[in-house]
């Protein structure tokens, strides 16, 4: 271990080891912080100054349809509201078909603005910071328009609006009997107004009425139409009923009572009319079949299950038919079309 050395004169004390001082920030920096601070206070005020200017139901600023209603109760908005859209909830539309203008009322066709719904709607405190500070500076807000658009009601009113306008619509085919004979008659193609189509254009143009946009006549759309009763159908009626019907004589019997009918007589009270499907169906005109048989079959009675009632020609009629689809092989004897009346029964 070496000596230890000389010591050093007193005074003479090595100096302390130097420590590097912390820099100050730049001032630039400081300056963006305050500005940070000062724009969040200021948009905290301002936050709560809005909520605190904006106490009714709807927020300030607030329309509908271009009708302000900020700052009002959801019952003055709703009588505002009301006020101002009489005209467009009750005011005829115009629509044109085919050249032919007719009126529309929107109540009849299940068309409204629904005002205390749209008031109920708009009503409420928007929170957000763009809409509470944005009320301060008078910036707008839009609501929706609440809208009643009862489609099939509409729909109903096009097509009894449009059932004698807009061409002449398409012609069904038919049978019809005349002297004894069967004759088909083929249906035609018609110009009618497309109801879907028509509907659209309608509920378009309340709306757009509804917001403010001129009473324009609404042309509707007209598109060519086939028959729902075709060639196919009319050949299918020929063959599995008007000719059978028309072969040969029926006799109509009830109660050990018999009408003999021939074909030119059957004429006058049948006639055939297109089902929902299309398909053509016989019909007999009870009236004509009462005046046919006149008292024949008084005091034939019916078991109707529940009792017995007095015959009608609806009794007739469903005796009648059934037997009309099979042809006539003969006017006498045991052959004879017989149209049986069931549980008919005298006194």
């Amino acid at each position: 271990v070496p000596p230890p050395g000389p010591r050093p004169p007193e005074g003479d004390e090595p100096p302390p080891a130097q420590t590097s001082a912390p820099k100050p920030a730049p001032r630039g920096r400081s300056k963006v912080k305050l500005l940070v601070i000062a724009l969040v206070g200021v948009g905290v005020v301002a936050y709560g100054a809005g909520l605190f200017l904006n106490p009714e139901d709807v927020p300030k600023g607030t329309e509908v349809l271009g009708i302000d209603i900020g700052g009002m109760s959801t019952e003055e908005a709703h009588g505002l509201l009301d006020t101002r859209l009489d005209a467009a909830n009750n005011e005829p539309l115009i629509l044109v078909i085919d050249g032919q203008e007719v009126e529309l009322k929107p109540t009849v066709a299940g068309l409204a603005v629904d005002t205390e719904a749209t008031a109920r709607g708009a009503s409420g405190t928007d929170y957000s910071p763009v809409s509470v500070i944005g009320s301060l500076f008078g910036t707008s807000r839009e609501a929706e328009a609440v809208f009643s658009v009862d489609r099939e009601k509409l729909t109903v009113a096009l097509e009894d609006l449009t059932s004698g306008a807009g061409g002449t619509g398409p012609v069904d085919g038919t049978v019809v009997f005349e002297n004894g004979q069967a004759i088909g008659r083929a249906g035609q193609a018609g110009s009618a107004t497309d109801p879907a189509a028509a509907a659209d254009s309608v509920e378009a143009a309340f709306r757009e009425r509804a917001a403010g946009g001129p009473n324009q006549p609404v042309e509707l759309p007209v598109t060519t139409r086939e028959p729902l009763v075709g060639e196919e159908q009319v050949q299918q009626a020929l063959e599995e009923f008007g000719e059978p019907a028309m072969s040969g004589w029926v006799w109509l019997s009830a109660a050990g009572i018999e009408l003999p009918i021939s074909q030119q007589t059957l004429s006058g009270v049948l006639s055939m009319e297109p089902s929902d499907q299309g398909n053509l169906q016989p019909v007999i005109d009870p009236d004509g079949l009462a005046e046919l048989y006149g008292s024949t079959f008084d005091g034939v009675m019916i078991d109707a299950g529940s009792g017995l009632v007095e015959m009608t020609p609806e009794h007739a009629a469903a005796a009648l038919i059934p037997v009309l689809r099979e042809p006539a092989v003969a006017n006498e004897g045991p052959d004879r079309r017989i149209a049986e009346v069931e549980g008919a029964t005298l006194g």
